[in-house]
């Protein structure tokens, strides 16, 4: 018989209770539905690989200590992951179809070929993470320590998982009292922990311990403002209507039911407003340059080659929410175009719309530490939102998406 050099002395699994706290882009790459459907597996359940996770989870760590927990490539010196990660199921999850477009710079206009739709995981999915850290007798000591700074990390609310997390989608909300433990020492508890092992079963809710959350350091700086809608807003949703309507503000699914969702403004929204506001307050002083100089904050798909230049600014989503029960809301209204020429209505032009009236939101902005550059952007960009001079969705020539700053958020 041939002794084990190198035998497994410790075992630690792992349960995180998460929730989606925004919707999420896990895209199969396939087109049946919509240009980007979600990945579901064999029953029509759409779920997070655990690939996808575990390069959500080494981002989360230095190069070096990455390498320790998750393994690391070499076809000589490889070496494997001591860290399992699961693949995670959203179970009963509702996919939802979403439209996005580019807009030009100029005059918010979309530009010719760049309107797409896609699929996305709805905010309020709850979902399990799974972990097992196996521990050998020659591993590192640090695995324990680390294991522990990336579960910190995912209690503190600082991982998104899919695409285009830079403007919001996936972000996970998890406390620590969610993130539950089970330990098997074979160098101490030898045959019961091997008999406790055996015996294992993700759902047993009797054997688990709750993680005690250390402190991290914020990884990113954060800019917090609270504002108020000066009038109406309109970013055009034609799928979830509450009546007989043409289209309405967008909504999310998972909101009020009487209202057929709560209203809101998602990261691409708010990063494509600031970054065109932007470029028409800083053109005359850098002229011909402008574009590009913006670029380098907000990223932007490289030309020739597909690959895209992440943006060093995260917007997340937000929800508007009611200051004046009496007042703000949706409404109804009527509306058609009249012939300049005649004075009479133009033959097809009367539609209905229900844009959202009022109220307030929070905006939350990440960034880099140490740039005051990207400070001084932002800070410019909430002056001309306060001052009507940046604005927020469509229909802005007839007075929508006007907004003010009332304070910074705590």
């Amino acid at each position: 018989m041939i002794e084990n050099s190198n035998p497994i002395k410790k075992r630690i699994v792992v349960k995180i209770a998460a929730e989606l706290a925004s919707p999420t882009l896990i895209g199969s790459g396939n087109g049946e539905n919509t240009d980007n459907d979600v990945l579901v597996n064999r029953d029509g359940e759409p779920f997070l690989p655990g690939s996808s996770l575990t390069g959500v989870l080494r981002s989360k760590l230095t190069p070096t200590d990455a390498d320790i927990l998750f393994g690391e490539d070499g076809l000589d010196d490889g070496r494997m992951s001591p860290l399992w990660v699961m693949s995670s199921e959203f179970k009963g999850a509702k996919i939802i179809e979403m439209d996005g477009v580019a807009l030009g710079l100029e005059n918010k206009v979309a530009l010719p070929t760049k309107k797409y739709d896609f699929e996305a995981v709805e905010q309020g999915t709850t979902f399990t993470m799974r972990l097992m850290l196996v521990i050998r007798k020659e591993d590192d000591k640090k695995l324990e320590e680390l294991l522990s700074k990336v579960l910190s990390r995912i209690s503190s609310g600082d991982i998104s998982v899919g695409a285009k997390s830079n403007r919001g989608f996936g972000r996970v909300s998890c406390r620590s009292d969610d993130i539950k433990m089970q330990t098997f020492d074979y160098a101490s508890e030898r045959r019961s922990a091997l008999a406790r092992y055996e015996a294992f079963n993700w759902e047993d809710s009797d054997n688990w311990t709750i993680f005690t959350s250390e402190e991290v350091d914020a990884e990113e700086s954060v800019m917090t403002k609270t504002l108020r809608l000066k009038g109406s807003i309109m970013i055009r949703d034609t799928r979830h209507l509450d009546g007989d309507e043409d289209y309405k503000h967008i909504c999310s699914e998972s909101g009020d039911p009487s209202e057929n969702g709560n209203p809101v403004i998602y990261g691409t929204t708010w990063a494509g407003a600031f970054k065109g506001g932007l470029y028409k307050l800083l053109k005359p002083r850098f002229v011909g340059k402008t574009e590009d100089y913006l670029n380098g904050y907000f990223g932007y798909p490289a030309k020739n080659t597909g690959e895209t230049l992440p943006s060093k600014i995260r917007f997340d989503m937000s929800t508007l929410e009611r200051e004046d029960k009496k007042y703000d809301g949706y409404r109804t209204i009527t509306r058609v175009k009249i012939n300049r020429f005649t004075g009479g209505a133009v033959d097809g032009a009367l539609f209905t719309e229900r844009p959202w009236y009022g109220g307030k939101t929070t905006l939350t902005i990440r960034y880099p530490k140490n740039c005051p550059e990207i400070e001084r952007l932002l800070n410019l960009a909430f002056d001309a939102l306060d001052k009507g001079l940046l604005t927020i969705g469509g229909e802005t020539a007839i007075g929508r998406g006007v907004f003010e700053v009332i304070q910074e958020a705590k």
